[in-house]
């Protein structure tokens, strides 16, 4: 049985703060989309309507409204009327939202570079999230990456349009996260992850002294999980989005070959947030970890 869920008090507040979403450097339609159908879900559990008669009522399957209501894929502003007036929400609010339907449909920025659809919610949301923290096992995060590490892990000899464009996101991604300011990034990797040679030395060493410059910037904690230490890591490497605003659900990101899994019910975000807290507290301190990553520029010398 589903939860009920309280509107925002303001109704006319909520349509405005969306629309602040997209205004935002570095936001877009992805953001707004999702925070759409947030408030789809939030407006149908609050008028009672199973989503079975939310189905019925639009001649659709509830496969249709699950996808809605976690904004994976952009909704018809048709679809958003018919379901507003199922759940009793005035015209004017109505009206608002709709209009904010457009925006969330309108292109990203990496729209021109032919990124993976399933990796379009992660790219849109990341710029939004006020704290970002993420557990790498075996390379470094591609957020912390210099660009020739990038390239020799994703492409190698490798050298395209294709190519220069997939690493042309990249490092859009990391001006949109590390200089948008105002976010904090925490990152927990296994120490495998700093010593394995996946590129020329030189490289590793850039990549190394990368480390640890960020990790003396302000907003940014690097912690290593050291070979010689107990612990039980996660399975996976997986990325936990915090947001603060209550539109947009926390997410957990985690990355296969071709394909991803986005976690956004609240047991399952919780249990990967509790992973990231245990290990932050039983491995290296971020005084520790500078020390380990000066340790490891020495070692690509």
């Amino acid at each position: 049985m589903e939860a009920e869920a309280a509107l925002p008090s303001s109704e006319a507040a909520f349509p405005a703060s969306i629309e602040q979403y997209a205004a935002k450097a570095g936001h877009g339609p992805v953001v707004v989309r999702v925070a759409l159908a947030s408030h789809l879900r939030q407006r149908r559990l609050a008028a009672g309507v199973s989503m079975e008669q939310a189905a019925a009522h639009l001649k659709v399957t509830t496969s249709k409204i699950s996808r809605l209501e976690n904004g994976r894929r952009p909704c018809q502003a048709w679809d958003v009327v018919r379901l507003l007036q199922l759940y009793g929400a005035p015209q004017a609010h109505i009206d608002q939202l709709v209009g904010l339907v457009g925006v969330s449909t309108e292109p990203g920025w990496w729209s021109s570079f032919g990124i993976p659809k399933w990796f379009e919610l992660l790219v849109g949301l990341e710029a939004a999230a006020e704290r970002i923290r993420i557990y790498e096992s075996m390379l470094v995060p591609g957020l912390l990456q210099t660009d020739h590490y990038a390239w020799h892990i994703s492409h190698g000899d490798q050298d395209d349009e294709e190519a220069r464009q997939r690493l042309e996101v990249r490092l859009q991604r990391q001006r949109n996260v590390l200089d948008g300011g105002g976010q904090e990034l925490w990152v927990v990797l296994e120490e495998a992850a700093l010593l394995r040679a996946v590129a020329p030395r030189p490289v590793m060493r850039a990549q190394m002294e990368r480390l640890r410059s960020l990790a003396d910037r302000s907003g940014i904690t690097l912690q290593v999980v050291p070979f010689d230490q107990a612990h039980f890591s996660p399975r996976v490497p997986f990325t936990h989005l915090h947001f603060a605003e209550p539109e947009l659900a926390d997410l957990v990101y985690i990355e296969q070959v071709d394909d991803a899994i986005y976690l956004d019910k609240a047991d399952d975000v919780e249990k990967y947030r509790a992973k990231l807290d245990h290990l932050s507290a039983s491995v290296l301190t971020p005084e520790q970890t500078c020390r380990r990553l000066d340790e490891a520029i020495r070692f690509f010398e």
